[in-house]
């Protein structure tokens, strides 16, 4: 008796297993830098359990590789776990100590924490090793500013922009130099060059953006007193509730970038713009 065959030929059953096998040999003979490749995509995106994996892959396939490192203490870094960074940065720096990274990194990982004479040190040892890194002196700039050395934030920024100047990340620290020196509408200016330029990093996207509603929202309230009855013109009001309407909307796009710790700040940020919006708007208008 012929026994019964089901409908599918071993050729229908062959194709599916051999497509799963091409997969997985292409998945497996992805090297080194292309999973480094992914992953430095992935974290300038904020993808970080996505860029984790991609140099923990690369890690895989060489545990000495000093760019996966460097990548895996920036996933943490980001996270805000300094600790763990910290690690991964020392662990660079000892398997390559001619690298500038792991110094670039151990630098933002002590500028977090607070230690900024460490620092400066390490930003500084890494612009030895690579002196045409623009990232790396705009954190060394802003190891100035924390530390209220305007003037030389202002050299290192120059000097960020001068290296790289279609990189919007260097435009906005100069706003935030800026507006630390109260030059709000210079500040502004500022934002917008970085907006027009290209902003690489998600993060300086959410910055930008949260600062503009910050130094619009100082803008809109410069000169008014505090406590007593505001008498402005009808224009002049409406240019103000004008800077609050731009302010709410750049918290609101800066909203949407935002991780779960920033959300606090923000709303409450929001909530001085309408307040203001409802004391500037409520006023009466002078004849």
């Amino acid at each position: 008796m012929r026994k019964r065959t089901s409908g599918r030929s071993k050729a229908d059953t062959l194709v599916p297993r051999l497509l799963v096998t091409l997969l997985l040999a292409c998945s497996c003979g992805k090297g080194v830098d292309g999973w480094i490749a992914e992953g430095e995509a992935a974290l300038k995106a904020y993808r970080l359990d996505e860029a984790e994996q991609a140099f923990l892959k690369a890690l895989d396939r060489d545990p000495v590789s000093p760019r996966a490192l460097y990548g895996l203490g920036w996933t943490q870094h980001l996270r805000g776990n300094d600790v763990a960074a910290r690690v991964y940065f020392e662990q660079c720096i000892l398997v390559a100590p001619d690298y500038y990274g792991g110094y670039k990194g151990m630098g933002s990982v002590h500028l977090a924490m607070g230690y900024y004479g460490q620092a400066e040190a390490s930003l500084q040892r890494a612009i030895d090793l690579k002196p045409d890194e623009a990232a790396t002196y705009a954190s060394l700039g802003y190891v100035y500013f924390v530390t209220d050395r305007l003037d030389r934030a202002e050299e290192a920024f120059r000097k960020a922009v001068a290296l790289e100047p279609d990189r919007g990340e260097v435009y906005y620290l100069m706003a935030e130099l800026r507006a630390r020196q109260g030059a709000l509408e210079e500040a502004i200016r500022q934002l917008d060059l970085a907006e027009s330029k290209s902003i690489q990093e998600e993060k300086f996207r959410f910055l930008a953006r949260k600062l503009r509603g910050q130094v619009l929202l100082r803008l809109a309230l410069a000169g008014l007193p505090a406590n007593e009855e505001l008498k402005i013109s009808e224009s002049e009001r409406n240019r103000r509730l004008q800077m609050l309407d731009e302010a709410e909307t750049a918290l609101d796009s800066a909203q949407a970038l935002s991780v779960f710790r920033d959300r606090v700040q923000l709303n409450r940020l929001t909530r001085k713009v309408r307040r203001a919006k409802t004391r500037v708007g409520g006023d009466r208008i002078s004849p």
